[in-house]
């Protein structure tokens, strides 16, 4: 449902949010692989670059639509 989705996205935003995200929780929730939260914590989130476009790309995103970005294996999720 909607509302269950809403949840997920505000879970995802908040760990993505440059303190939290440079360990890449948000990731692992979102269901990346699991070298991602390694990829991240090596290059402290790009140096909190990442965690942060990943941040306003997750809260940008309408919670219908954040699927698109589950189970990615890239690094940078939101890139097409």
């Amino acid at each position: 449902s909607l509302k269950i989705l809403s949840k997920h996205k505000l879970k995802a935003a908040l760990l993505a949010f440059p303190l939290v995200g440079i360990t890449g929780a948000h990731r692992v929730l979102m269901g990346s692989e699991p070298y991602m939260p390694v990829v991240y914590l090596a290059t402290v989130g790009g140096f909190g670059i990442l965690p942060l476009i990943d941040f306003v790309v997750i809260l940008a995103t309408p919670a219908r639509k954040l699927k698109q970005f589950e189970h990615s294996k890239k690094v940078f999720f939101w890139a097409q």
